[in-house]
């Protein structure tokens, strides 16, 4: 199932043309259903009023006609813990239509994440993507700590403030003049490959664990 936490929204198939959620409008034009899914699907999945999580919540592929859709949850997500959401096989998408509050938040690989209203990332956001994955914030967003690790998918988010930043100096997604640590100054040595970059599930992995893969001091 595409949504690992507990307890589980209560998913309803509704035709595309019924649900009113047009993607092209929700990327800001960067992705449409068609893009992810090679046509567009006949069905959203789609959950009507808020969703709170105890956590963790682990939102990823699997194999079955499930994934090859967008979810819409028609509200707020909370998540009491961490959060994943990454993709491999496929490019199933999550819109939360209003706001994301989680404890710490990973988005990797092919990972496809909009929220409509605020994300609010308590500790910390860890980003790495290839080239299809997706996170979009259409509110406010803030967070602890911002690990960007690898420069590549579309990442939209308003303006960062606030957060400790770490990545590559020449990233695309701080902004002209943020202070940014780079990834030996700021992630602990175990979790870097021999790059020197954060490796996605040793960093997913100790988040989910409730380690945090931040240097401190």
């Amino acid at each position: 199932m595409f949504f690992e936490g507990e307890p589980r929204p209560v998913w309803e198939r509704v035709p595309v043309g019924e649900a009113g959620h047009d993607l092209g409008e929700i990327s800001q034009e960067s992705v449409y259903l068609e893009d992810l899914y090679g046509e567009e699907p006949e069905y959203l999945f789609v959950h009507r009023g808020d969703v709170t999580v105890a956590g963790p919540l682990v939102a990823e592929d699997d194999w079955g006609d499930e994934i090859s859709t967008m979810y819409v949850i028609e509200g707020d997500l909370t998540v009491h813990g961490p959060a994943v959401f990454r993709n491999m096989d496929s490019n199933t998408a999550l819109y939360v239509t209003g706001s994301v509050r989680v404890r710490d938040l990973a988005c990797s690989w092919h990972g496809q994440l909009f929220v409509g209203g605020a994300l609010v990332v308590e500790g910390v956001l860890f980003t790495r993507f290839d080239d299809a994955g997706h996170l979009v914030v259409h509110g406010s967003f803030s967070a602890g700590v911002w690990i960007e690790g690898g420069g590549r998918g579309a990442i939209y988010l308003p303006e960062v403030s606030g957060a400790r930043l770490i990545g590559a100096a020449d990233g695309p997604y701080f902004g002209a003049g943020a202070v940014v640590e780079g990834f030996a100054d700021g992630v602990v040595a175990e979790f870097l490959d021999e790059d020197g970059r954060p490796v996605r599930d040793l960093v997913e992995k100790a988040l989910l664990d409730g380690r945090s893969p931040v240097r401190v001091g």
